[in-house]
């Protein structure tokens, strides 16, 4: 009898269970409260659904069943039987902090009941483009503010390409910019066919577009009950030649309606670059450049000769600095590890603001570079302006290069594993290493017991340098293409202590506290041989490099970066469609109901192998 005792607990187990939690998990950077256009809209009346994605899955269509590939998940839901469930596969991406794109191979009404059949109607990456899109837009009320790619000041020439009605605006007195705060975009229509208005849009976010183009989010600070779209999406390109901007927009909140590319849309409008009235008020700046290893594209800061261009992400504005030469005449060039790293410039916003002031820059490797702007401007070139009081103590900024010449290995050989610190639940994490491609790093976080995994990621190293005993790593995100530091140090021979430093290689924390300690399961012993070709072509540097030690740590809490770990494991399950198209909660109910019937009849079961036996 003990032993059918177990089969009907071990069998109702596993077959409720499965259908009530997700099976894999989205991760936290796609999470959120969006807005998405809804199929009911029609032209001229643009209508909203709301969506949200948790851990678990997204609440229009489901469960996350599985991930497949790099931003490709099965997606799982009930179509309101008792007994079938649908399959889907969504390529999920997030362009900026408010954007989330989705995109599918077929109609979201199209699915499957086996994962393979499934897996085979996923998007392939050259199909990504064309594949159906869905845009999310995030919630008025979690916007975050992202810097308007288009800054500066500009005369429109604007048109709306109705059919009936085509409306234009040609007057130069009406201008767009994006001062004094460089999150949102100003239009001021004056002297046209129609009334003299503002608009103000705020700026979701940019990204990659067909064809050298680029797609631009906006937010339309409008209220009212106008049926207008409330999120915007448009194609624009610069010219490179002339500073021109193109600029067009769908007419609703799809990046596709009535919209073929930046020059021909709904709406476009040509923008023209106001000229400043004065140059550069400049001391003598004919031969001083900056420093060669500095020149090429980083992450926020192009560096070409004697000028360098910086956009800062906390102030919302960009920098045009330029060098200026010493009073001697002689040409100023930068050597790095010396105690001539810092940089008198002039410098002017794109909204004309003009100061003088001086830049530090570090050379942390061939790959990476760290500067700071001194704290105080003047209105006149002035050497003390570089003296080290004018510069915070240990605040850089971090500057991983666009166009990698050269590669860097990561600071761990192996694997290593260990328990995430200062949460409640039981979650291990693992640091490994591509033995065979020493700069690539894989991070995952799982339940400790039983392994479910809820995020991975896939690093690459770009850099390191050692300060005060401690190893500081920079690394770029394969998944995301953003930027995170580690720091970290060895403990043991078999042990090392990491946490993460946030995107600018934080200093000053607390050594050893709220880090994550890992210990090495296993090593790269195997492949030495590889290791020693890697290393040979790796460019010697005199920065203090430890290549076989250690790597990486824990973001710090008082800034804005997250911590390695779900950020949300609460299990409650999105909502599904019904045959009808509204919202119910069958995912959750229909398996409860399984397991109640399941359950009368395995008692009915035992209720007759107990009277046969007593027979």
């Amino acid at each position: 009898m003990a032993s059918m005792d177990v089969f009907f607990v071990i069998f109702i187990w596993t077959t409720v269970i499965p259908y009530s939690l997700a099976q894999c998990y989205l991760p936290d950077y796609l999470q959120g409260d969006f807005s998405m256009q809804s199929p009911k809209s029609v032209p001229g009346q643009v209508k909203y659904e709301p969506v949200s994605i948790t851990a678990e899955g997204v609440s229009l269509w489901g469960y996350c069943k599985q991930k497949i590939g790099n931003g490709l998940y099965l997606i799982e839901s009930s179509n309101g039987t008792y007994s079938t469930y649908c399959l889907r596969c969504f390529h999920i991406s997030v362009k900026s902090q408010n954007i989330v794109l989705i995109r599918l191979a077929g109609h979201t009404d199209r699915c499957f009941v086996s994962s393979q059949a499934a897996e085979s109607s996923c998007p392939k990456p050259d199909q990504l483009e064309p594949a159906r899109q869905i845009i999310l837009f995030k919630n008025k009320e979690e916007i975050r503010k992202e810097y308007c790619p288009i800054n500066g000041q500009y005369t429109i020439h604007y048109r709306q390409n109705k059919p009936d009605y085509p409306i234009e605006c040609s007057s130069r007195s009406s201008q767009l910019d994006n001062c004094p705060v460089g999150s949102e975009m100003n239009i001021r229509f004056r002297d046209c066919q129609f009334e003299n208005h503002d608009l103000v849009f705020e700026c979701l976010g940019s990204w990659d577009g067909p064809n050298q183009q680029r797609y631009l989010a906006l937010f339309d600070t409008r209220t009212g009950t106008d049926p207008r779209p409330q999120y915007r999406c448009g194609l624009y390109r610069e010219d490179p030649g002339s500073g021109t901007v193109y600029i067009a927009f769908s007419s609703d909140s799809t990046c596709t309606t009535d919209l073929q590319n930046s020059q021909a849309g709904f709406e476009t409008l040509i923008l023209t670059k106001i000229k400043p009235r004065f140059p550069f008020q400049l001391a003598g700046n004919r031969g001083c450049r900056f420093p060669s290893w500095t020149e090429g594209r980083w992450e926020l800061v192009n560096v070409l000769g004697k000028i360098f261009s910086y956009t800062d992400l906390t102030l919302f504005k960009k920098y045009t600095f330029q060098c200026v030469e010493e009073e001697d005449g002689r040409d100023r060039i930068y050597s790095p590890y010396s105690d001539d790293e810092r940089v008198l410039v002039v410098g002017r916003t794109e909204c004309n603001e003009e100061m003088y002031t001086c830049i530090w820059l570090k050379k942390r490797g061939e790959n990476v570079l760290e500067f700071q702007l001194a704290t105080e401007t003047s209105q006149y070139p002035n050497n003390s302006l570089c003296s080290v009081q004018n510069f915070q103590s240990n605040v850089w900024i971090t500057q991983g290069r666009k166009d990698l010449s050269t590669l860097s290995p990561c600071p761990i050989l192996g694997e290593y594993i260990g328990q995430l610190p200062n949460v409640q639940a039981n979650f291990c994490a693992k640091l490994s290493s591509n033995c065979l491609s020493q700069d690539t790093m894989y991070y995952t976080v799982s339940d400790c017991t039983p392994q479910q995994i809820y995020e991975e990621r896939e690093y690459r190293c770009l850099g390191q340098w050692k300060e005060n005993d401690y190893t500081y790593t920079f690394t770029q995100r394969k998944d995301t293409g953003t930027y995170e530091c580690f720091v970290g140090t060895m403990i043991s021979e078999s042990e090392i202590s990491v946490r993460e430093a946030g995107k600018n290689c934080e200093r000053n924390m607390t050594p050893l506290m709220l880090e994550m300690r890992l210990t090495r399961k296993s090593s790269c012993a195997e492949n030495r041989s590889s290791t020693a070709v890697f290393t040979s072509t790796t460019p010697t540097s005199t920065v203090p490099v430890t290549t076989t030690k250690y790597t990486v740590n824990k973001r710090i809490i008082q800034h804005t970066t997250r911590p390695w770990r779900p950020s949300n494991v609460t299990r409650l399950p999105p909502p599904s469609r019904n045959k009808n198209g509204n919202t119910s909660d069958s995912s959750k109910i229909v398996p409860l109901h399984l397991s109640l019937l399941f359950i009368l009849h395995v008692f009915s079961l035992k209720c007759f192998y107990n009277a046969f036996t007593s027979l």
